[in-house]
């Protein structure tokens, strides 16, 4: 069978229930898992297992001469700004998933913009935006650009930002929904009614991935990215 342990006894779990409710697997495992809250020491870890999910389908070594530039756009500000929402997922090899998150997204935006950003600036330099860039100067490109904020008629009802990515590796779905509830219960402790993710369009595995945890969708509305899906849910 396939254990997991995490401190669910702590959390409060309105709002998430259905998170932790564990039918029996379809097949047998002898899997061990461990949820626990994320400790700056994980941080290297927690950066590979982004690189390696990222990278997952794509040919050849992408980002090899920059092996950090996935984690510092992705997972960095949560790591450095928001840690204390952080949970990791670990088998008998180590970290193998992560949930992050933020309570309230617009305090957070402020302090990436004013630490986070300024450092990634110094760290990457601007590509030149008038050539075709790698998929890589792309990412860095990022870091330079000013990103337009969501609508507070949309903050007001999901002012929590989180992302969660488990390895391919880790086929029973009932981990993903145990971490998830860590998360959200943690989040609904201080105070949030609302999350939302933001995933690219192109992503089905994250569309579907989310979508399992209880996430749906949200309507389109002004002031939304063009190319990126806003999924939410209420806590």
């Amino acid at each position: 069978m396939c254990c997991i342990s995490f401190p669910q006894r702590l959390l409060p779990i309105d709002g998430a229930n259905d998170l932790f409710y564990q039918p029996p697997p379809a097949l047998p495992t002898s899997k061990i898992y461990s949820i626990r809250p994320y400790f700056p020491k994980d941080e290297p870890s927690v950066y590979k297992i982004c690189r390696e999910i990222f990278n997952e389908g794509i040919d050849g070594v992408p980002f090899s001469e920059q092996p950090d530039l996935i984690g510092d756009r992705l997972v960095g500000g949560f790591l450095n700004l928001s840690p204390d929402y952080g949970f990791v997922l670990e088998d008998e090899e180590g970290i193998c998933g992560y949930a992050l998150g933020t309570a309230d997204v617009k305090p957070f935006v402020k302090k990436c913009k004013m630490s986070w950003i300024p450092t990634m600036q110094e760290k990457y330099n601007k590509p030149d935006s008038e050539k075709d860039l790698s998929e890589a100067e792309k990412m860095m490109l990022s870091f330079h650009e000013e990103e337009d904020g969501l609508p507070d008629s949309f903050l007001g009802n999901f002012p929590s930002l989180i992302k969660v990515d488990i390895h391919t590796k880790v086929t029973d779905p009932s981990v993903a929904k145990s971490m998830m509830g860590c998360l959200l219960s943690s989040l609904k402790a201080n105070g949030s009614h609302g999350a939302f993710c933001e995933v690219r369009q192109s992503d089905k595995r994250m569309l579907d991935f989310y979508s399992k945890l209880g996430c749906f969708e949200v309507a389109k509305m002004e002031g939304f990215p063009k190319d990126v899906i806003i999924m939410g849910r209420s806590l």
